[in-house]
């Protein structure tokens, strides 16, 4: 009998979503698992146990190959101009990891058009906290787990003690995490928000200079036309070799 995971499934997280929650608590606390007069413990398919912490470095790292190493270097190799950045929904869920608004297509639209250098600064901020997020989503499951799961009127005292034991253990360790976390990174809606006002600057920037440059070559056309007009009989255009 595996605690956790049979208190979990009496509490109804026996879907996909249920599933990960569970084998994410399994790798974070342990579950005790009673077999044949034995007790032991085990870390879901880990063969040890993960902290808080390396859970949150490990989906900083995958966010950020994703985003700055995938679909911005994807835009500039297509050749696609940045300015005008196709960005799919399934570059945003690839990205953030599910279908919440912790991302939108006009914000990686500003982004691809930052200078390389802002870019890539602003890159690594903005996939440090949209990991922050994602991490905060997980913690906060992973707690409701052990909190449902402690509640299994199957289960010996000692047996439900020991769950709520396992989540208030978690929980200090989240805690401290997050502290350490919110020391070093802005939040998600702060970059963002910055994001979207430098790139917005940027984007009219390029749309004046398209524009002067478009009026400077139609001026150039006229002028052209002006010159080669044979109206008058006298000029002619020089296709015609004549004067």
């Amino acid at each position: 009998n595996k605690l956790i995971e049979s208190s979990a499934r009496w509490a109804g997280f026996d879907n996909a979503q249920g599933n990960g929650a569970v084998k994410l608590v399994q790798s974070l606390v342990g579950d005790t698992v009673v077999s044949r007069g034995k007790i032991s413990v085990e870390y879901g398919n880990k063969p040890f146990g993960i902290t808080p912490r390396t859970h949150l470095a490990g989906i900083e790292r995958d966010v950020q190959e994703k985003l700055c190493s995938g679909f911005l270097k994807r835009i500039d190799e297509a050749g696609i101009s940045r300015g005008n950045a196709i960005v799919r929904e399934t570059d945003i869920k690839a990205i953030t990891g599910s279908d919440g608004p912790l991302l939108d297509r006009q914000t990686l639209g500003n982004l691809a058009v930052m200078p390389s250098k802002t870019r890539s600064l602003y890159c690594l901020r903005l996939a440090n906290s949209i990991a922050a997020s994602r991490f905060s989503e997980d913690m906060n499951r992973s707690l409701d787990v052990l909190a449902i799961a402690s509640q299994n009127p199957n289960l010996p005292d000692r047996r439900r003690k020991e769950i709520s034991d396992k989540r208030d253990f978690l929980k200090q360790s989240i805690d401290a995490t997050l502290e350490l976390q919110r020391e070093r990174n802005s939040p998600l809606n702060q970059v963002v928000a910055q994001i979207n006002q430098e790139g917005s600057a940027i984007r009219q920037d390029l749309s004046e200079e398209r524009l002067m440059q478009d009026k400077a070559s139609m001026e150039a056309e006229t002028s052209r036309s002006q010159f080669f007009d044979c109206a008058d009989g006298v000029l002619c255009e020089p296709r015609t070799g004549r004067r």
